[in-house]
């Protein structure tokens, strides 16, 4: 009797699911999502100009195939002692057994699939770390596995395509598999074959649609295993039909983005209606909004998540950066990947899973070459989506360059993109030679300017709340806010005064009861008098709108994205105070003592705008090269000056840090209150205060302790020349 081949064990409970089991659940999970995504498969494989059979057959061979490097006799021992390790990685033995009679082209991809469902393949993945020299491939067990071939099509696939390739087994095994050394230069010859198909950014989208199709299969078969209610002693097959009784597809009912009943911003509700008509007639699952600045736009994932409900939205702030490389990294095990817990919080959102995700534009870039984990999980995800830039990368000109490298990619890739002009509320397709789609309605207005050639004026602020009025302040710095704060508290008993910047934590800002975006909210909907002080933060903060608005002079971009704030709906001009040295102001950024708003900024803007000549950038370079194979994460983004792409200057970077005061050692086992309680600061602040932050090592990341001091109403609380500007 041949030895049973396992694939799954209960840790703890000898509970076992066998290779053929584990595998006829992923082939089923493989018929549920071909069913019932027909549509969007059949589109995946019309933009990479591939016949639908074919990407099936890509499909249905690496998840066949996709486990066999179990089926040594060292890895079953080590399963079944709890014991394994990356010395026995089955990605990496099982590629000798991956051969099909696909056409070449294709059987390199099945390959490669087999090889990377783990995680991403970088250049130095298998020399970086020690391999078992050999190991012993139980070929009988081997033998009768792949005699299931057509048994399991015949079960799950049939209706789907006929079966015209094969899996192919050499008669003549030895008794011992390829040495590790023997499967080294199979590996970087794989890495050779594939980087000489052509186009590459065609095999990039076939490579990046497959594997996320095939790693959600094994994930929804492992769960499958996990959920089935199993006795210790027992051994079990293909659990399928047990746990989906009469819902054969596993079916996401949710997998479109569809609004639910409650009410969001007027823009947020008439945006989304529009690209998800565009998307949903293209095959489109999904939908990423994308900002262009480093913190992700809490208002608009507010008003998306009352669109369509918090648990179909997800939220990405900008990754983080470290005073030193970072070069460790820990896989968690993705199976586990509830909402509570490291796996979701690090690669749920992260990869863009949500049928709706509010990301940075880092985030997206990033997702072309490997610079964040799971990185072609990410782009498999965002080539099934359609995106919305919002707001214009071209005010950010270190940034236009890639923005529109990345645009140009993701329309070789079919990716339908589109963005969304927070001034002027125009959406157009973010590609060449389209002409807009059209402007939103939006009313003009009168704005009345009053130039003061001094520091904002509390007497002045305090004058006009006495009036009634409602007021919003922004203030050229943040210690600057602070300041103001403190001052118009004291001047103004009995008035609600409410200060909002980014250096406070996350919980402060809008999680908690009673955070500081649902009481901006509430200000929104009252009338005056009130106050609040600002940085330009509170632009993404919540929707609201003011009678008079108090301004540091900055930028004309920057100006008129603060015209926004004050209310529309008036028969006299709205008021604004521009305060500081004209002399010392910014080109453009006069502004004449009245006008008409959007439309005489728009023309200001549109010049300016036309002047910028985004410089060249290696994004299509480095994205060549992590076409399967590639850079680390650490290569491309976290190696300082040294990085692969470098989105932003080095003085403009940002880390995750926890003020000293919230710290405590539990944090480090509940990854979603740490990062809570996190507040962004300056990656310059690291080297200039050292002595202000103390390191703690994490298996997944440092985490960063600040030793400046914290005030639940004021935040962070910056030392003499530690100012942040705005």
């Amino acid at each position: 009797m041949r030895d049973i081949l396992f694939a799954k064990k209960t840790s703890g409970h000898p509970i076992y699911q066998t290779l053929e089991g584990h595998t006829e659940d992923c082939v089923a999970a493989l018929g549920c999502y071909l069913r019932h995504h027909r549509q969007q498969a059949a589109r995946l494989a019309w933009d990479i100009d591939l016949a639908y059979r074919d990407f099936c057959h890509i499909l249905y061979l690496a998840v066949f195939l996709h486990d066999l490097g179990k089926a040594t006799a060292e890895f079953q021992e080590h399963m079944a002692k709890e014991t394994l390790e990356r010395r026995l990685a089955h990605t990496f033995f099982g590629l000798p057994l991956v051969k099909t009679d696909l056409p070449p082209e294709h059987n390199l991809l099945v390959r490669a699939l087999v090889l990377s469902h783990h995680t991403q393949p970088y250049d130095d993945m298998y020399f970086s770390h020690e391999l078992a020299p050999e190991v012993n491939y139980q070929w009988d067990g081997i033998r009768e596995f792949m005699s299931r071939y057509e048994e399991f099509h015949a079960r799950w696939l049939a209706e789907e395509f006929s079966l015209a390739y094969q899996p192919l087994l050499e008669n003549n095994n030895p008794a011992k598999g390829p040495r590790r050394d023997h499967i080294l230069p199979e590996v970087q010859r794989l890495r050779r074959q594939i980087h000489r198909l052509e186009p590459l950014y065609r095999t990039k989208a076939l490579y990046c649609a497959t594997i996320t199709i095939l790693k959600q299969c094994d994930q929804l078969s492992s769960k499958t295993f996990n959920l089935y209610p199993a006795r210790p002693g027992q051994i079990y097959g293909s659990l399928w039909n047990r746990v989906h009784p009469g819902h054969p597809a596993g079916q996401d009912k949710k997998s479109h983005p569809a609004p639910a009943p409650q009410q969001a911003g007027r823009d947020t509700s008439q945006i989304t209606a529009r690209v998800l008509e565009v998307a949903r007639n293209r095959g489109r699952q999904k939908l990423i909004w994308v900002t262009p600045g480093q913190l992700a736009s809490i208002r608009r994932w507010r008003d998306l998540t009352a669109l369509f409900g918090e648990d179909r939205v997800g939220l990405l702030h900008a990754l983080s950066y470290f005073p030193v490389p970072r070069v460790f990294f820990k896989e968690p095990d993705n199976n586990k990947g509830s909402r509570g817990n490291t796996a979701h919080l690090k690669y749920g959102d992260r990869i863009f899973s949500r049928p709706v995700t509010v990301t940075t534009i880092d985030h997206l870039i990033f997702s072309l070459a490997h610079g964040c984990r799971q990185a072609d999980y990410a782009l498999g995800n965002v080539l099934d989506a359609a995106v919305i830039f919002d707001g214009r990368p071209e005010d950010y000109p270190g940034l236009s360059g890639y923005w529109q490298e990345a645009v140009q990619i993701f329309n070789n890739l079919k990716v339908p993109c589109y963005y969304y002009d927070h001034v002027s509320d125009l959406l157009e397709p973010a590609c060449k030679n389209k002409t807009a789609a059209g402007i939103l309605p939006r009313d003009t207005f009168t704005v009345q300017v009053k130039e003061v050639a001094r520091e904002i004026d509390t007497s002045q602020v305090a004058a006009y709340a006495a009036g009634e009025a409602t007021q919003v302040v922004i203030a050229g710095s943040l210690t600057r806010a602070q300041g103001l704060y403190l001052a118009l508290q004291k001047k103004l008993p009995g008035v609600p005064v409410l200060l909002y910047h980014t250096l406070f934590t996350r919980h402060d800002r809008y999680i908690k009861p009673g955070s500081l975006v649902s009481r901006l909210e509430a200000f929104g909907r009252q009338s005056g008098p009130w106050v609040v002080v600002a940085t330009d933060a509170l632009l993404d903060a919540a929707a609201i709108s003011c009678d008079i608005l108090h301004l540091s002079r900055a930028p004309l971009p920057a100006l008129a994205r603060r015209l926004t704030l004050l209310g529309q709906s008036r028969q006299s001009p709205g008021l604004v105070y521009l305060y500081g040295d004209p002399a010392g102001s910014s080109p453009g950024a006069g502004l004449p003592e009245t006008f008409i708003y959007p439309p005489h900024i728009l023309a200001r803007l549109q010049k300016l705008r036309d002047q910028i000549k985004p410089r060249p950038t290696n994004l299509e370079e480095v994205m060549n090269h992590c076409t399967v194979f590639g850079y680390s994460p650490p290569e491309v983004r976290y190696a300082g000056e040294a990085s692969k792409i470098n989105l932003w200057p080095f003085e403009e970077r940002l880390m995750d840090v926890i003020p000293a005061v919230f710290w405590r050692p539990q944090l480090k086992d509940d990854p979603v209150a740490a990062e809570q309680v996190t507040v962004k600061v300056p990656l310059t602040w690291h080297g200039r205060f050292p002595h202000l932050f103390r390191e703690i090592e994490h298996p997944l990341e440092t985490i960063i302790i600040c030793h400046l001091p914290y005030h639940l109403r004021l935040g962070l609380l910056l030392r003499e020349g530690q100012d942040i500007e705005f």
